[in-house]
């Protein structure tokens, strides 16, 4: 398991963001703060970076259905402002459907 150095670099900005948050309010959670629009971005963009960090996050590497970890990115993401739920339904149909006879992956 590796990380881009662009993801390495994001994160790092995020931890000193964090700290210094943290300085000046000790409750201030930046990345919990951040988590609804995270995971509406995850279930709804059709980028190659985000479809790769769904697949990580929703799917088994045997393509097993994570369905906890799905229920929670559809529970935050619906926190999100920017949350659109028809474009969550296309991506997830696009990953939860067999192509080739339109049957619910087995989980």
């Amino acid at each position: 398991f590796s990380l881009p150095p662009f993801y390495i670099s994001i994160i790092r900005c995020l931890g000193v963001l964090e700290g210094l948050a943290i300085q000046v309010d000790p409750k201030a959670r930046i990345v919990s703060q951040s988590y609804p629009y995270v995971a509406s971005r995850v279930l709804t963009d059709k980028s190659d970076d985000l479809q790769e960090a769904f697949r990580r996050l929703a799917l088994t590497k045997e393509g097993h259905i994570r369905w906890n970890r799905l229920e929670t990115l559809l529970d935050e993401a619906k926190d999100s402002s920017g949350y659109d739920v028809s474009a969550a339904l296309d991506v997830l149909t696009d990953y939860l459907l067999d192509e080739e006879n339109g049957t619910l992956l087995d989980d």
